[in-house]
């Protein structure tokens, strides 16, 4: 249960810190004299935090833990009938 959460809110915090510092490093770097440009603030303003906006609610749902688990429940069934047909070719072989 915990660890569920966790990762929840690492994943959260992750995509918060991705999608702001870039514009936090262009601000703390305009306060120490060395101009960036306006389309660099557009670029930030425009593309990652609207990526940011639309990323939290799925990350406060289930819906990506959903996903994973799918992945890695098709990821075991793809092992598991490969490792049966690699079986089935020795027990063919040794026949």
């Amino acid at each position: 249960m915990h660890e569920a959460v966790e990762k929840k809110i690492l994943r959260l915090i992750a995509t918060d810190f991705f999608c702001w510092i870039p514009l936090c490093i262009m601000v703390f770097i305009n306060f120490h004299g060395v101009e960036v440009g306006s389309i660099a603030y557009a670029v930030a303003a425009i593309v990652l935090l609207p990526i940011n906006s639309a990323l939290n609610p799925l990350l406060y749902s289930n819906i990506i833990d959903n996903i994973i688990s799918k992945i890695k429940s098709q990821k075991q069934r793809a092992s598991g009938s490969t490792s049966s047909m690699s079986n089935r070719r020795t027990l063919q072989q040794s026949l």
